[in-house]
């Protein structure tokens, strides 16, 4: 049985930022603060469009994490410097404030859920991934034909709904992930990002499934 947790969101904003993509490496440092906190090395990411796109749900992107930085050491790291997403800095005071030439997140309710509460910035983790694939606005809606039970899930992902494991749930994700592998053994970025560049953070920030082995857990938007 895989023991690994996959989650499962919304990205309803999919610009560049949240997931980043630049230099065929992936990382989530802004949005999704749950996410961010939990994930571990090994654990997967499954990420999809809004409902009211056309397709609607499309796959976005797959990632394994690889590592995961805490309390915004991914802002201080000079391998991570001129990525787009990374739009805070520290101040020789301590603080993380936000770059000048920041594209992201203006916004003063970002930082809160960027970076959590001064001085701990407990929510200023970030996801690094090296074995992605990212479709972007390219991504459609074709894995539905075979994984009803994960369409169902996405589909009402946002509602509130109360999320019933299942077995094939799980092996749905598996498979998915798999086949998306096997199609495309090497090509991490397949497409662009859809929307332009957003400096307010998601209105749905951090509405989650994570899916592990002993079941499922439905993260609200409030975590």
């Amino acid at each position: 049985m895989d023991e690994r947790s996959f989650y499962v969101y919304k990205c309803v904003v999919d610009d560049g930022g949240a997931p980043c993509v630049d230099d065929e490496i992936l990382t989530l440092t802004i949005c999704k603060p749950y996410i961010r906190s939990t994930a571990e090395p090994g654990d997967l990411i499954f990420a999809f469009g809004s409902n009211k796109e056309t397709p609607a749900n499309r796959l976005i992107y797959i990632a394994e994490v690889k590592r995961q930085l805490r309390g915004g050491a991914y802002f201080e790291l000079d391998e991570f410097k001129s990525r787009q997403d990374c739009i805070y800095e520290r101040t020789p005071m301590g603080r993380l404030e936000r770059r000048a030439d920041a594209k992201f997140h203006s916004h003063s309710e970002a930082r809160i859920s960027d970076l959590g509460e001064e001085a701990q910035y407990p929510k200023a983790n970030a996801l690094v991934a090296d074995d992605f694939r990212y479709f972007g606005k390219i991504g459609t809606a074709d894995w539905k034909s075979t994984s009803p039970d994960l369409q169902e899930l996405v589909e009402t992902l946002g509602q509130g709904h109360r999320v019933n494991f299942s077995p094939k749930l799980l092996d749905e994700l598996l498979r998915l992930k798999t086949s998306i592998w096997t199609r495309y053994p090497h090509q991490r970025v397949l497409g662009a990002p859809l929307h332009a560049p957003n400096k307010s953070p998601e209105t749905d920030d951090d509405e989650a499934v994570k899916v592990c082995a002993t079941g499922c857990r439905y993260i609200p938007k409030r975590c």
